[in-house]
């Protein structure tokens, strides 16, 4: 009777004591943030960690001294995302947060930095053939070949010229910078060249770019989907017609003649862009050639799918591309159509 009496005073202090490391455990993560907490209970899940354990743990996170680094697969493509779209300073701040983010070095294995050609003056197809070879060379396409969209867009940059050691080159000028009169954008052996750059940019000559025209291609598939650019371009915004019709036209040469383009991963089936008034046309000029019909061997089963839907638009370019401009722009025309037209009634 005395040994049941003790053996009950035994398990009473026992559970006295794990009642108050819980209660511990629970006040800790109730009033403090823990960094990773989320990833200390999956590593006390998977390693058996007694509540002991558990609690010098979460005080030793508390305190700096144990980080927990089991990362999921979200966890690093978040990182990654928001070091590409923030840089190293916001990553940083979120490393050092209670969310404790993964670090710059651990997404190292994830990321791929990849030294592409920036174009000086006009579009050369030597840079679109590099360029594409170093973003597509390492992609597998498995079994079969994907539809392929050529999109372009400006994205905003710092208005000042940098130097290319790579190529001994003065980047920033706009792409007229060779067509109105400077020779070269070589810096070579002296200082004439970077003289003759800032007294054409001085005259109004030249202009430093204002913008970066990017020149994208993406697979229209579940494996490897993203836009991966092949050309960079600094612009004025002062191109004409004629000058985006061009650059299109060498996007497309180029995917057709590289090793690593369409005979390996797909033709291109659509052209898209926003709504540059420049580039509508452009597209026009492209995608405006070619219509399906019945009677054509080529369009025929395409025709059959979409050939009955009113109204919808048959004309393609020659190789059955089609344009995709952006339809915000397509509403903003109508909506400022239909202000006009109340105003007028009005």
């Amino acid at each position: 009777m005395c040994c049941q009496l003790l053996n009950a005073f035994r398990a009473l202090g026992r559970l006295r004591s794990h009642e108050e490391t819980w209660q511990a455990l629970l006040n800790l993560t109730g009033t403090s943030d823990i960094p990773g907490l989320h990833r200390i209970f999956k590593n006390a899940k998977r390693q058996n960690w007694s509540v002991e354990k558990l609690l010098e743990m979460c005080q030793a996170a508390l305190d700096g001294s144990y980080h927990p680094c089991s990362y999921s697969d979200l966890e690093l493509d978040l990182a990654t995302t928001i070091y590409e779209l923030g840089g190293g300073a916001a990553l940083y701040a979120l490393h050092k947060s209670p969310f404790a983010f993964p670090s710059r070095n651990s997404i190292i294995s994830r990321r791929k930095d990849f030294q592409l050609r920036i174009t000086i003056g006009e579009v050369k197809m030597s840079d679109i053939l590099v360029n594409l070879e170093t973003m597509f060379k390492d992609v597998d396409p498995g079994d079969r070949k994907v539809g392929m969209t050529l999109s372009m867009d400006e994205i905003a940059c710092d208005s000042r010229l940098c130097y290319l050691a790579l190529t001994d080159d003065i980047a920033g000028l706009c792409e007229h910078a060779v067509t109105n009169g400077l020779m070269s954008s070589k810096m070579g052996a002296n200082l004439d060249v970077m003289r003759a750059v800032q007294r054409a940019v001085r005259d109004g000559k030249v202009h430093v770019g204002k913008e970066i025209l990017v020149v994208a291609m993406a697979r229209n598939d579940e494996h490897d989907y993203g836009a991966k650019p092949f050309i960079l371009m600094t612009t004025c915004k002062e191109g004409s017609l004629q000058d985006s019709a061009l650059i299109i036209e060498k996007g497309q040469q180029g995917w057709r003649m590289e090793e690593y383009g369409e005979r390996r991963h797909g033709p291109i089936v659509s052209i898209a862009s926003d709504g540059d008034p420049k580039r509508r046309p452009a597209l026009y000029l492209h995608c405006m050639v070619r219509e399906l019909t019945p009677d054509d061997p080529d369009t025929k089963p395409l025709f059959d799918i979409v050939g009955g839907l009113p109204g919808l638009n048959l004309w393609t370019g020659s190789g059955g591309e089609t344009q995709n401009l952006d339809y915000k722009h397509d509403m903003k025309r109508g909506c400022i159509l239909c202000q006009f037209r109340i105003c007028y009634s009005h």
